[in-house]
């Protein structure tokens, strides 16, 4: 019995680490957040935490790391870092522009641009007290590059591709990890 016991745990470990394994190849084969996960979806691992599973790449990539002498370690921490910025939808290419300006997919230019002048007004830093710059510059900046966006046709059509796409890909990676696709 002892030795079963010792023998699964030893195998455990070896399908954990061969989880890792499999995980840190997809982080050097892909730059991309949603490329990294549409990989692991075509190939998902039954009964893993895909989200687990970075944390811990992560935290071992990060008590590896011995600075100058790994420099693709750093890479990689900044990688699987997006990835779950991703996953919470706070990376790049996360966060949704028409949130930002609180309108709805279907908004026409006319009211993209009201919305746009009307925000504006409102943050603008120079109509705010010196002591919250930061925050309203950093609100002014997301405004401006959200209408940067959604005024753009193209950049448009590209930004609800890609929310689409995201929508996509979490709900595959939740129907997999708990197992109803």
């Amino acid at each position: 019995m002892l030795k079963t016991a010792k023998h699964s745990r030893r195998e455990r470990l070896s399908r954990q680490t061969q989880a890792l394994r499999y995980l840190l190849r997809l982080v050097v084969s892909f730059s991309r957040p949603d490329d990294i996960l549409a990989a692991y979806l075509r190939r998902p691992l039954r009964g893993f935490s895909f989200r687990a599973g970075m944390e811990q790449l992560m935290r071992e990539s990060l008590a590896n790391s011995t600075g100058a002498n790994e420099p693709g370690n750093g890479e990689i921490v900044r990688r699987v870092r997006a990835v779950l910025d991703w996953l919470d939808g706070t990376g790049d290419g996360a966060r949704n522009p028409f949130e930002v300006l609180g309108i709805g997919r279907l908004a026409t230019l006319e009211a993209i641009h009201a919305r746009y002048r009307a925000l504006s007004k409102r943050v603008h830093p120079d109509r705010h007290g010196a002591v919250r710059q930061d925050y309203w510059r950093a609100r002014q900046e997301a405004i401006n590059e959200a209408y940067r966006i959604l005024s753009n046709p193209q950049q448009r059509a590209r930004c609800l591709a890609d929310m689409e796409k995201r929508n996509y890909l979490l709900q595959r990676l939740w129907e997999i990890e708990n197992s109803i696709g």
